[in-house]
């Protein structure tokens, strides 16, 4: 494995060329070997919780998402034919072929990827750290443990606060997550009481990318919403296999309609009216803007397990919500990787004179791109980016054209053979 700051070089070189869509990330940093972030965990002292039941659960359900990273890092796995890699970046990035054991050995063989990372967890038990994080912070994540409760610090209005919150997500990349209830539904601030806010709270932020009328009202509470596709494969299949919330109650959803093209992803399966009670969104102004930081939403009031049984609301709440921030954030960065070392392995086989074969390397890269811009990181990004970098090293020399000497050559003895031809065929006419 190469040095760290080959790794950091290279990634800046080649993000430099790729799209502008790139150059615009919200990557965050390389430390000690890999990906680094801090996730905030607000917790303050004297705030009233609303919507969470045991403030310690929840805390422990976020610690429990990243101790999850600890085991292996952050990784990804699926089934595969293409032929085994090995490491092929610089910066402890490993893409290897294993024989699977799963299900009895029915996969016969699957990819996983794995990436390195440096997660450190902060309880934020004071005001003015809070408040710090927010008007300073960037390329990390804030989690709210008091669930519909907004705590605003002194100085600040419930609105001016919520506005800080807004510009931290739409320009330093921050990414809030809610873990329970309605959104924003209430606001602490340091020097007052509770005050309830309504649906005004909400709308507040979400006005900053053009949502101003957005409401979290179910239109079927008591129906439950299962583990979606998209939370399986970012999830289930990744670093958090042990994720257990079979279903969820579709208390306070997001109605898919006020967010097309902005939903990275929904945690579970829409219910009736296509609404979503848990979902990854792209807190951004415009579509192509791809240096953003999301909104997790976690509204359900309970969770379920495989067997229909109520679970620990709290902590799988908190569990779900974390773990799909850490998807979102650490997700996005992989994928840039990712896009930016099939493009170095492309560019090398072109530096190489390997260009025959090639145009299916561009064409997997031009696909993962778009996948890219779709949030697809893992089924998107990740796969067709290894099977390009896997056309690209397949890539051979195209034979070399004739010389032109070789041509004068053949050129010569096919004149002869025809003025050859001819005299054979005037001397027998004239015999």
């Amino acid at each position: 494995m190469r040095e760290v700051a080959v790794a950091v070089i290279v990634f800046a070189l080649f993000s430099f060329l790729l799209s502008p869509l790139l150059t615009a990330s919200g990557s965050v940093s390389f430390v000690d070997g890999g990906l680094g972030l801090d996730v905030y965990v607000v917790a303050l002292e004297g705030v009233e919780a609303q919507g969470v039941d045991n403030v310690s659960r929840v805390v422990e359900g976020v610690q429990a998402a990243v101790t999850a990273l600890d085991w292996e890092g952050y990784k990804y796995w699926w089934g595969t034919e293409q032929a085994h890699l090995g490491t092929v970046n610089p910066g402890g990035n490993y893409t290897y072929w294993e024989e699977s054991t799963m299900w009895g050995g029915l996969l016969g063989g699957y990819v996983k990827l794995l990436f390195p990372v440096n997660v450190s967890v902060h309880i934020i038990s004071d005001w003015s750290d809070y408040r710090s994080i927010v008007e300073s912070a960037g390329e990390s994540i804030v989690i709210n443990v008091h669930g519909e409760t907004l705590p605003v610090p002194a100085g600040y209005t419930g609105e001016a606060w919520v506005g800080r919150i807004a510009e931290a997500m739409l320009y330093r990349n921050l990414t809030w997550v809610h873990v329970g209830g309605y959104p924003f539904y209430y606001y602490q601030q340091e020097d007052s009481g509770l005050e309830e806010w309504g649906e005004l709270g909400f709308q507040q932020l979400m006005k900053h990318i053009g949502r101003a009328n957005v409401t979290c009202e179910s239109p079927s509470p008591s129906e439950k919403a299962y583990l979606s596709a998209n939370a399986i494969d970012a999830l289930i299949r990744g670093t958090w296999s042990g994720l257990y919330i079979e279903a969820a109650s579709m208390d306070y959803p997001l109605k898919k309609a006020d967010f097309e093209g902005k939903l990275a992803m929904n945690i579970w399966n829409p219910g009736v009216a296509n609404y979503f009670t848990g979902a990854v969104i792209a807190f951004k102004e415009l579509d192509n803007q791809s240096s953003h930081g999301f909104y997790v939403h976690v509204g359900t009031l309970q969770t379920f397990g495989s067997e229909g049984e109520s679970t620990d609301r709290d902590f799988w709440r908190a569990n779900a919500g974390c773990a799909s921030g850490l998807w979102a954030v650490l997700g996005r960065s992989v994928a840039e990787y990712k896009l930016a070392e099939a493009e170095a392995v492309i560019m090398k086989a072109e530096r190489e004179g390997r260009t025959d074969g090639l145009e299916e390397a561009y064409d997997l890269l031009n696909q993962a791109k778009a996948h890219y811009c779709r949030y697809s990181y893992h089924e998107g990004v990740i796969t067709h980016t290894y099977r390009a970098i896997v056309k690209a090293e397949e890539a051979q020399t195209p034979p070399p054209p004739p010389t032109p000497a070789l041509i004068d050559i053949l050129g010569l003895s096919v004149i002869v053979s025809v003025i050859l031809g001819s005299v054979i065929i005037w001397r027998k006419r004239n015999s």
